[in-house]
């Protein structure tokens, strides 16, 4: 406690000057200097000077991880271990330094992020961390930027102002197109199910791309992914051997970022997109997988867009959608509903309430009279009375009681005398 608190108020560049770990690149022993004290930067680094890291712990992390490449060679596996160990160690240290950093725009150089890309390209193991890091630096930026806080207070507190932070996201602005090319390759080139943090990190850093890049970023991916859908149709035996191989297939990972960049798509490039979901190649390809993100892709356009991608084509769409109904994959099935009653019900409906408006349509759809060649049905019950809720079942147990009454209701009338009034 008394460690965390110094690290908080004083910062690790003063905390480490008093405290040195001893893990120099070139004469390194992890039994006998402060590996431990590692561990214990990492929850309580926050709001200090980036430079740090990039100039100490940058050059420690590749003394440590050309050792380890050393004992590798060396058939050393548990001295490599430790090696590695102290790598991601210290860049699990990068999210603390990028949490309100107060030399965003020195040390958040071009040079950087290169070294940056580097890293997450090489060495799989440390790229949760750098993610993360890019994440909390442009949204504690955002906070920043958009604080309204007074600015003494903030400079008291923090080192600190809003208008630093606007000079810091206009900085991150400027290189939001190179850690988004980073990001993509990256995604394009990890295992399925494994790149959900690097979707998060895409989702933050398009938000804040200018109009013109990011009309610019849809077109790209888009025509990529036109592109590997093609090459994926004239491959043989392509969906077997995508199962074999866990890495994700190009047409799959470009459509997961499209998917991901929905939610900033306006105008005409939310219509250039819904026509692209909307082709062949995507809802009616023959891979199951390929229809599910295209599905996806259709119905977040119309939840995002409030419905304006549809307005004038809505009997077009609806035509297009149902004349691909034999087309449809086993796994495109459970998403493509959804997507066709976004396409069904009017906006203002859905806003109102979903789940009444779907069971009124399905209703409706169900009902007899519904359907033109259906003959029509008698009603054995009365017209005045009122069905029984289906969410009140008949319980066990009060069937069972009416079964006794019944019974005993015939016992009586086959022995009441001859006599006897019915009133008895």
């Amino acid at each position: 406690a008394v460690l965390d608190s110094a690290i908080k108020v004083l910062g690790p560049e003063t905390v480490l000057r008093f405290l040195p770990l001893g893990l120099s690149a070139d004469n390194a022993n992890p039994a006998k200097a402060r590996a431990w004290l590692l561990p214990l930067l990492k929850p309580a680094i926050t709001n200090t000077r980036l430079t740090h890291f990039r100039d100490v712990f940058v050059p420690l992390s590749a003394g440590f991880f050309n050792k380890a490449e050393e004992a590798k060679a060396g058939n050393r596996a548990m001295e490599a271990k430790v090696w590695e160990t102290l790598v991601g160690q210290v860049w699990a240290l990068l999210p603390g330094y990028c949490e309100y950093p107060t030399d965003l725009v020195e040390a958040f150089s071009t040079d950087f992020v290169s070294l940056v890309a580097n890293v997450v390209y090489t060495q799989p193991a440390l790229r949760p961390s750098v993610f993360k890091a890019l994440s909390t630096l442009l949204s504690t930026t955002l906070v920043l930027a958009n604080s309204t806080s007074p600015p003494d207070l903030l400079r008291e507190q923090f080192g600190l102002t809003p208008a630093d932070g606007q000079a810091s996201l206009a900085h991150l602005r400027a290189l939001a197109q190179t850690v988004l090319s980073v990001a993509f390759n990256v995604y394009g080139k990890m295992s399925r199910g494994e790149g959900g943090y690097v979707l998060e990190t895409v989702a933050a850093w398009v938000a804040i791309l200018p109009a013109d890049e990011l009309a610019a970023t849809y077109e790209r991916v888009s025509g990529l992914a036109a592109q590997a859908l093609d090459a994926a149709a004239l491959t043989p035996h392509h969906a077997s051997s995508t199962k074999d191989d866990p890495t994700l297939p190009p047409s799959h990972a470009l459509l997961d970022i499209l998917v991901t960049l929905v939610p900033q798509a306006r105008g005409a490039t939310a219509r250039a997109l819904f026509d692209f979901a909307l082709s062949d190649k995507v809802v009616a390809s023959g891979d199951a997988a390929v229809q599910k993100k295209g599905y996806r892709i259709l119905a977040r356009l119309c939840e995002e867009s409030k419905s304006e991608v549809l307005k004038g084509r809505e009997g077009e769409v609806i035509d297009k959608v149902v004349e691909g109904a034999g087309k449809v994959a086993n796994g495109a099935k459970r998403v493509r509903p959804s997507s066709f009653a976004l396409f069904c019900i009017p906006r203002r409906d859905v806003a109102a309430d979903p789940r009444r408006s779907l069971a009124r349509r399905t209703a409706s759809r169900s009902s007899p009279r519904s359907c033109p060649l259906s003959p029509p049905t008698r009603s054995t019950s009365s017209r005045h009375s009122s069905p029984r809720p289906s969410s009140a079942p008949r319980s066990r147990t009060a069937s069972r009681a009416r079964r006794r009454t019944t019974s005993s209701s015939r016992w009586a009338r086959r022995w009441r005398p001859a006599g006897a009034s019915s009133a008895t």
